[in-house]
């Protein structure tokens, strides 16, 4: 069978423009959807957003190790999830996405990893990501029990938005925020929270 070389070059000059205007046609509708959903739910300043308490560091198989958990806080301020375990390493850190969007700033929990040294910097381990913890079936779980469906489905968007998900540019409306948590002393609960002017900050309870 004999290909027609210029018959498929025809087809992929056609197709590309075609793909090209329905990304673009599925990225303004994306980000139309989530800038409406920013208008009509309440967003993260003044809130809690994070509990921890480190345990401690030991050795397992040769390798150290540090224990902690960290309790996701909705806007109710109660614990959405709880997350118990330890990684490998001798500090952790813990990252958000700061999604700046229609005038107001939204957080949502990351990352939590690992890393040997105090001033490793950005030599982190493999972390444990944290959307799964409060993102299902479609909700947004870090809304509290006085929200609604549609408005944990609005959030769920912007998550989706913050996290990549949505497979679309986030240019400048997104930045990852990492907390370090090398000095937090161990038995010691600690609260990660939004302040007033939309910066994190790290205090003991």
């Amino acid at each position: 069978m004999v290909i027609d070389k210029a018959y498929i070059k025809a087809k992929i000059a056609f197709f590309i423009p075609v793909i090209i205007v329905f990304y673009i046609i599925y990225w303004g509708f994306t980000l139309s959807k989530v800038y409406t959903a920013a208008k009509s739910i309440p967003d993260s300043t003044e809130k809690e957003l994070l509990r921890i308490n480190i345990f401690g560091n030991s050795q397992r198989e040769g390798e150290n190790t540090v224990s902690a958990t960290f309790s996701l806080i909705d806007s109710s301020g109660s614990e959405t999830a709880v997350i118990e375990r330890s990684w490998v390493g001798n500090y952790l850190t813990v990252d958000f996405y700061k999604v700046s969007i229609n005038k107001k700033i939204f957080y949502f929990p990351a990352e939590i990893s690992s890393k040997d040294q105090i001033f490793d910097g950005n030599r982190r381990r493999k972390g444990t990501s944290l959307s799964r913890y409060y993102d299902e079936n479609g909700q947004c779980m870090l809304l509290g029990f006085a929200s609604t469906k549609k408005q944990r489905h609005k959030l769920y968007d912007i998550s989706s938005f913050a996290n990549g998900s949505l497979k679309v540019p986030r240019f400048y409306s997104v930045k990852k925020i990492g907390m370090d948590l090398s000095f937090c002393r161990t038995g010691v609960y600690y609260s990660i929270r939004v302040e007033k002017d939309g910066n994190l900050k790290l205090a003991p309870l």
